[in-house]
C-alpha cells in the first residue's frame, strides 16, 4: 500500500502505523492471519553503495523494510529486496471486504493500548509457528497479555500483611527474609488463572462453548495445560485450534465490536 502527500516524516509514519493497525483489525475480523513484519530490512546496503547510486544515477537506493517505510517520494527511488519466505495466499474473495474494513477503521479514532496491540501481534504470530506447542504457548501469551491487574479482598490483604510482619520480626537470614516478604506481598494480587477466568466471563458471555466448556472453564483447562507444558515439555492434546478461536473471539469482542457499536 502506497501513500504520499505528507508534510514531514513523522506525519507519514503515524498514518502508516494507523493503516497497519486497521489492516490488523480488518484481517482479525475476516479470520485472516497476517505477518505485518518486524519493521526491519532483510538486506543491508552500505552507505558507499547508496552514495554511488545517487552520484551516478540520482537514485536513492533503499533497503526494503517489511513493515511501515517512510521515504522522500520526490526522489527517484529503487529498493533492494532480500529473500522472501513463506507462502503467498491469494485473498481475492476477501479483498473488497478487507479494503472496506480498512477504510472504515481508518475513519475512526481507534484507541488501543500497547498490551492490546501486543496481544493482536501474538495472535497473528501463532499461526506462523511450525510447532503446535509453540503455537499453543503463543496463544496463551496473547491471552495473558490482555489480563488486567486485580487484588484480593481487603480482609485477605490484612491477613497477608500479618504474615509479612511475622516474617519481618523473625530471625531469618536477611536475604531469605527479603525474598519471603516480596513473595508474600505478591500474594495480594489475584492469580493469573483468576484473572483469565474474569477476562473470559467479561468478553465471552454469549453462551458459546469452547471444547464443550464455558469460556472461564476452558481458560482454566488451557492454563493447566500451559503449566504442564512449560515444566515438562509434554503436549498431547488437540485443544490448540479451539484456543485459536477462543483468543480470536476475545480480541474481536474487546477491540472490534466496540467500534462496530459506534456506527
Amino acid at each position: 500500500m502506497h501513500c504520499e502527500g505528507f508534510d514531514n516524516q513523522s506525519e507519514a509514519y503515524d498514518v502508516g502505523k494507523k493503516i497497519q493497525l486497521s489492516l490488523l483489525l480488518a484481517c482479525l475480523k475476516r479470520e485472516i492471519f497476517i505477518d505485518i513484519g518486524k519493521g526491519k530490512a532483510s538486506i543491508f546496503l552500505s552507505e558507499s553503495v547508496k552514495q554511488m547510486m545517487w552520484e551516478k544515477h540520482k537514485v536513492q537506493y533503499l533497503e526494503e523494510i517489511h513493515g511501515v517505510q517512510v521515504y522522500d517520494v520526490n526522489k527517484k527511488t529503487q529498493f533492494a529486496r532480500g529473500p522472501r519466505h513463506g507462502v503467498k495466499i491469494h485473498l481475492l474473495n476477501y479483498a473488497e471486504d478487507v479494503l472496506a474494513d480498512i477504510t472504515k477503521f481508518l475513519s475512526k479514532d481507534i484507541k488501543i493500548t500497547n498490551r492490546d496491540l501486543l496481544a493482536l501481534e501474538l495472535y497473528n504470530a501463532s499461526d506462523f509457528e511450525t510447532s503446535p506447542r509453540a503455537s499453543f504457548l503463543t496463544l496463551m501469551l496473547a491471552t495473558e497479555t490482555l489480563l488486567e491487574s486485580a487484588t484480593k479482598s481487603i480482609k485477605t490483604q490484612s491477613v497477608i500483611d500479618d504474615i509479612s510482619q511475622h516474617v519481618l520480626n523473625s530471625d531469618i537470614e536477611k536475604g531469605e527474609k527479603d525474598a519471603l516478604i516480596t513473595g508474600i506481598k505478591n500474594m495480594k494480587q489475584q492469580s493469573f488463572k483468576w484473572k483469565g477466568e474474569k477476562l473470559a466471563t467479561t468478553y465471552l458471555s454469549n453462551g458459546k462453548k469452547y471444547h464443550g466448556l464455558s469460556p472461564e472453564k476452558f481458560f482454566s483447562k488451557c492454563y493447566n495445560i500451559r503449566g504442564k507444558l512449560v515444566h515438562s515439555g509434554h503436549f498431547k492434546t488437540d485443544i490448540g485450534p479451539t484456543l485459536e478461536v477462543f483468543v480470536r473471539d476475545l480480541l474481536v469482542n474487546k477491540l472490534i465490536n466496540p467500534l462496530e457499536i459506534e456506527e
